[in-house]
């Protein structure tokens, strides 16, 4: 019977006590330690042991050819508990020190272990129970007289069959016999083939075992003792043995006898196991890539394409990593069934399946651990997009052009970005929020705060899930601009057409039908302008606020209320500025009637025909034009002066200078008050004669008359 025990790091310690000289043998125990009776003979073993507490101690007496008492010294103030393990692989609790047993016998009860004790302890129980194989099968050795085992050998997997030594090589001298010797054994199933030694595990229950011999003997073959066949030495000296029966789990010896000489071999011993380890575990997997260890969560993502695997399995097997059913690759579990794995490669990004397997000595392969899917993404998301900024206050609402204003001051910024991701929004490139896009691509961000008045450019980054960055996106700029601006100012307005500018105040007639118009308003904003109600057209203000308009299409014929809206940047509109009433008259009077010319001179006076001579070198003219009208008189083309008609129309004018002798053609033409001038009137024609004619008299011989000369 053996006693064997568990500290809290799993580590075994191993007392087979039928060995041991001591009727007492003291341990001290040890926090969570658990302790385990095995007996590779008894499936009732806790019925053969016997169970006192001495104070805080606990004996424990295991039967044997001189009975062993085990003193688990302090038992009661640990956390300690006692099983035993049988042949079959049954694990039962007998005694826990958490109970309060009294001082003298102790109450032995039998509980099979719980799946989640026994778990972490499936490894160092296989050890238990081979270690008690191999012992069981020395102890019938000796009961048999065999030599000592082969000493082993350093196991090959997967090489060539070793041809035995030949037979004069053993032959020390002629005549003598060849002691019979198995010399090889070999593994030929599983996923683990090759050479065997003596204590190999092997999943091959038809092992191939060979050996040497006197040539033509024929041998003996042993199985734990009994003889289950014979096998026949060739002339070189060599034979082999195949099974006829597959042989059972467990420990095996064998030997071989050559009954003509009674020589016996040394002993070998196999542990026939083809029974799979426990269920690996995958129990985490760890990213380091960032500088700090990271565990990921099931159906988590990462950026790590080089991450830890790690779990638990049979201690000392090979766990195999596989990505669903694709071998990612293999380590080993240390002697409490700790695993880990850090891929030597990057693996490329995409949807994984990480499970872990146990493959033991013998190739056998136990049950996959449960599936822990998670995705590799190194590559950064796609550029993310600013698509608008909405408005959605004050008059003007809707979307914000790019470098446009806005009097919200919480406007709304909508765009897209990678399905899923973490978008960054920076104002003037300081962080202000995280938002999340969803299944489409789509996120919304409405700032919690209002902004601060001014510019505000927008730009924003998409983190996936694996931390990747992409770029920053294509700026988007606003200016805020709360309230309404002032009205704007009109300076004047001016009659521009000829060399001299002349101010046409509010009001006033103009024939200029594209006056300039200036004015002032806030900075940086537009204004826009009315007439008689209708916008016509709108202007920029300058960084200081002003601004100049001249009317693209000439203005009507008639009265205008020019009014004057300012607009800034957020879209917001002042008051109406009061109306500046301009009259464009560009239609010329009609042309000026002259309706006479008096001859105020001389003997003869009165008013004239067109065509009349007169002696009157200032004669007076008189007509009618459009009342208020300037008129201008000419002669001959050349303008004598100028008279200005009365409100009913009518004018007179007397030339300030003598008009030369002989013919004139006199015309007039009419300017109204703002510079329009009609055609010229009819011509009407004078002959100015102030010369007398030359005094009559009689020239010629009749009586008392002369001649006219």
């Amino acid at each position: 019977m053996n006693f064997s025990y568990l500290n809290d790091r799993d580590e075994l310690f191993f007392f087979p006590t039928d060995d041991s000289a001591e009727q007492i043998f003291p341990v001290q125990a040890m926090n969570g330690a658990r302790y385990i009776i095995s007996d590779h003979n008894n499936a009732d073993i806790i019925s053969l042991v016997t169970a006192d507490r001495h104070n805080n101690d606990l004996h424990l007496t295991l039967p044997s050819a001189s009975p062993t008492t085990m003193v688990v010294k302090d038992f009661y103030l640990t956390n300690g508990k006692v099983f035993t393990l049988n042949p079959k692989g049954e694990y039962q609790q007998h005694i826990a020190s958490q109970h309060d047993a009294a001082q003298g016998p102790v109450v032995v009860e039998s509980q099979p272990a719980v799946m989640q004790e026994t778990q972490p302890e499936v490894a160092s129980l296989k050890v238990i129970q081979r270690a008690e194989t191999v012992q069981s099968l020395e102890q019938l050795a000796t009961s048999l007289n065999l030599s000592d085992a082969v000493t082993p050998q350093a196991p090959a997997i997967a090489t060539p069959m070793a041809q035995p030594a030949s037979l004069m090589a053993l032959q020390e001298e002629p005549g003598v016999s060849v002691k019979p010797s198995i010399t090889t054994m070999y593994d030929e199933v599983g996923a683990r083939t090759g050479m065997l030694y003596s204590g190999s595990v092997t999943d091959d229950k038809l092992p191939l075992i060979q050996g040497v011999g006197q040539p033509g003997a024929t041998l003996e073959f042993f199985q734990n003792g009994e003889l289950i066949g014979y096998t026949t030495v060739n002339q070189a000296g060599e034979w082999s043995f195949t099974f006829d029966i597959p042989l059972e789990e467990g420990g095996q010896l064998f030997y071989v006898r050559d009954p003509a000489t009674s020589q016996t071999s040394s002993y070998v011993v196999l542990i026939i196991d083809t029974v799979a380890p426990a269920r690996a575990e995958l129990s985490s997997i760890t990213a380091d890539n960032t500088g700090s260890i990271v565990a990921l969560a099931k159906n988590g993502y990462t950026s790590d394409n080089t991450p830890t695997f790690s779990g638990k399995g049979e201690a000392n097997s090979m766990i195999a990593i596989y990505n669903d059913k694709t071998l990612i690759g293999t380590t080993y579990a240390d002697a409490n069934g700790i695993w880990s794995f850090t891929p030597p490669y990057a693996l490329p990004d995409g949807v994984y399946a990480g499970r872990a397997v146990a493959i033991d000595f013998s190739g056998n392969t136990g049950l996959s651990s449960a599936k822990f899917d998670f995705i590799i993404d190194t590559v950064p998301p796609a550029q993310p997009q600013i698509i608008e900024i909405l408005d959605n206050e004050g008059t003007v609402t809707g979307p914000v052009a790019n470098g446009a204003g806005t009097d919200d001051s919480t406007p709304t910024l909508n765009g897209h970005a990678e399905a899923g991701s973490r978008v960054t929004i920076f104002d003037n490139g300081v962080k202000v929020a995280d938002v999340q896009s969803d299944a489409a691509g789509n996120w919304s961000y409405t700032p919690g705060a209002e902004l601060n008045p001014g510019s505000h450019t927008f730009t924003v980054t998409a983190t996936d899930m694996t931390g990747n960055v992409s770029t920053e996106s294509l700026p988007w700029s606003i200016i805020l601009v709360p309230g309404q601006p002032d009205v704007p100012v009109v300076d004047a307005v001016y009659d521009d057409r000829g060399e001299t500018t002349l101010p046409v105040p509010s009001g006033d007639t103009t024939a200029d039908a594209t006056p300039l118009i200036r004015g002032s308003a806030e900075p940086d904003s537009v204004v826009i302008i009315y007439d008689n109600g209708k916008e016509i057209a709108r202007v920029n203000t300058d960084s200081e606020g002003s601004w100049v308009f001249t009317p693209d299409a000439a203005l009507d014929d008639g009265e205008h209320a020019l009014t004057f809206v300012t607009q800034n940047p957020a879209g917001n509109q002042s008051e109406p500025s009061d109306p500046w009433v301009v009259i464009v008259d560009t239609t010329a009077p009609d042309a000026p009637v002259i309706g006479g010319v008096y001859d105020d001179v001389g003997n003869k006076t009165g008013n004239l025909a067109n065509g009349d001579s007169t002696d009157d070198t200032r004669p007076t003219l008189n007509g009618t034009a459009e009342a208020g009208s300037v008129i201008a008189v000419y002669d001959n083309g050349e303008k004598l002066g100028e008279t200005t008609a009365d409100e009913n129309g009518n004018w007179s004018f007397t030339p300030e200078t003598d008009l030369s002798e002989g013919e004139h053609s006199l015309t007039v033409t009419a300017t109204d008050t703002v510079g329009n001038t009609s055609v010229p009137s009819d011509a009407w024609e004078l002959v100015i004669d102030t010369t007398a004619p030359v005094q009559p008299g009689i020239d010629g011989e009749g009586p008392g008359l002369s001649g006219v000369t």
